[in-house]
């Protein structure tokens, strides 16, 4: 979900890539279930990115 404009004063500058290092170290999944992101619960892909 992309930072609402208003909220944007709530992240750090380099927030993008503060969220592609967690992204990458937890392997782009959830870390509690294991399960890919955005994938549904059939195991297919769901095209809704941000």
């Amino acid at each position: 979900m992309p930072i609402l404009p208003e909220n944007k004063k709530w992240y750090p500058a380099d927030w993008k890539a503060i969220r592609a290092r967690i992204l990458e170290e937890c392997q782009n999944k959830c870390e509690f279930f294991g399960v890919e992101n955005y994938s549904t619960r059939d195991g297919e892909k769901d095209n809704m990115k941000d």
